[in-house]
């Protein structure tokens, strides 16, 4: 058995759960989620920022089990059942590489194709926040990586405009991402360099406008193309999600949870646009967190 561990918010999830699905059907043995992360950090104080924290794959249709306490501690801490097949395995797992080893932690930020590699037994821990992790398995992930819940009245009358239209999904992302250093790297101009771009591939476009902050969002954001706000679905952004993913074209931040509403996006013809920066950083590589086909625009000003 393999376990991954599931933390952070929902984008994160969405990642761990990919890679961690990949695994299982690329090797074909049992590969388990845990989720103990939630029992003590649901709620985090982030840059003065109070961010919360919350499991949620279990709102969608995922096919993946979760680890009991008594799965981690056991493949956590086994070694064997006496002392010289004990000591055996301590002195091969110091020896072992990183991603042969008990406790598997990802390295680096960018795509590590050893981490397809990992021993069975092994606790797993990363971001994994690539596409190459898990794209041969993309079809899987569409149906899986859907709600649970039946789609309200308002919702799949927001859809079915998005699909009259050349929908163009925006996901402004505030709230915590203004006071964190390596996030805040998208500004007003940016949208506004994405939306033209935008407009030059899509003509006629309607713009869909999603944010943590709607109230400012609303008073400020103004743009000349025909858009509405989508605001009725807050505080419940697992359905902003459902309603992002069937937009057929995005201008995203640099935000996971906006990266998964342009992936499960399936409108064959579909074009994104992302910031060329990721993070607010000259030492972290995200070089392989946008798929190649995306187009990237500057968003330093």
């Amino acid at each position: 058995m393999i376990i991954v561990k599931i933390f952070q918010g929902l984008g994160n999830q969405l990642f761990q759960y990919a890679y961690s699905r990949a695994l299982a059907l690329n090797r074909g043995c049992m590969v388990k989620l845990d989720n103990t992360y939630y029992n003590q950090y649901s709620e985090i104080i982030l840059h003065g920022y109070k961010v919360k924290r919350q499991y949620g794959l279990d709102r969608f249709n995922i096919k993946m089990e979760l680890a009991t306490q008594a799965e981690i501690d056991h493949v956590k801490n086994y070694t064997g059942n006496n002392r010289i097949s004990r000591y055996i395995n301590r002195k091969l797992n110091e020896q072992a590489p990183y991603y042969k080893k008990r406790e598997v932690k990802e390295l680096d930020t960018v795509f590590d194709k050893n981490l397809l590699q990992v021993s069975n037994n092994s606790y797993v821990q990363g971001y994994f926040a690539s596409e190459m992790y898990f794209k041969n398995h993309r079809e899987t992930l569409l149906n899986e990586l859907t709600l649970r819940s039946p789609l309200s009245e308002q919702n799949a009358a927001t859809i079915q405009r998005m699909r009259d239209t050349d929908s163009v999904c925006v996901s402004i992302r505030r709230a915590d991402f203004l006071v964190h250093p390596l996030h805040n790297v998208c500004t007003d101009q940016y949208y506004q360099d994405g939306l033209n771009a935008m407009g030059e591939l899509v003509k006629n476009m309607r713009v869909f406008i999603f944010s943590d902050d709607n109230e400012y969002v609303s008073k400020n954001f103004h743009i000349p193309f025909s858009h509405e706000f989508v605001t009725h679905n807050h505080p419940d952004f697992y359905e902003d999600l459902r309603l992002m993913t069937n937009c057929k074209h995005h201008v995203i931040p640099n935000s996971t949870f906006s990266w998964w509403g342009a992936w499960l996006s399936q409108y064959p013809g579909k074009k994104v646009i992302a910031p060329r920066i990721w993070l607010n950083s000259n030492t972290i590589d995200y070089s392989t967190v946008l798929p190649q086909e995306w187009i990237k625009i500057e968003n330093k000003f």
